[in-house]
């Protein structure tokens, strides 16, 4: 027999999610932030990649850095490449001050350095983008 007051209280919080996260309604995307703060880092918590892609959907960069810093799953690459969607979000994380930081302390800038650099990060001009030399848009 289906469990309905879990099923109601699952979709209380789809719908919070979608009106805080995707429709950007201020008081929900408050109060969706209020909620996963208390999980970042915390070690009982899963980071899964719907939670990295969920604090990089809120623009919560600090947040999302922390988490794929500090605690990688199998599913990393799907929170990564969020990051290159047209989004205000994924723009604001990647225009963050400790995004550079963040993408050498991952291995990002050898990966480009090796592959190519993405269109919205290229490195300053007489550079290979080692130390922070790149630019984020």
């Amino acid at each position: 027999m289906p469990n309905w007051k879990s099923r109601l209280e699952a979709g209380k919080r789809a719908w919070l999610y979608s009106v805080g996260v995707i429709k950007e309604v201020g008081w929900a995307k408050s109060l969706v932030w209020r909620i996963m703060k208390r999980d970042v880092g915390n070690p009982k918590k899963m980071s899964s990649l719907a939670f990295k892609s969920s604090l990089l959907n809120m623009g919560e960069a600090e947040a999302y850095f922390s988490e794929v810093r500090n605690r990688p799953n199998t599913y990393l690459s799907g929170a990564l490449f969020l990051l290159w969607l047209p989004t205000e979000c994924a723009r604001k994380v990647r225009t963050h001050p400790g995004f550079p930081q963040f993408a050498e302390d991952i291995g990002l800038v050898r990966c480009w350095q090796i592959h190519g650099w993405p269109p919205q990060i290229q490195p300053k001009s007489g550079t290979d983008g080692s130390h922070l030399q790149f630019t984020c848009s």
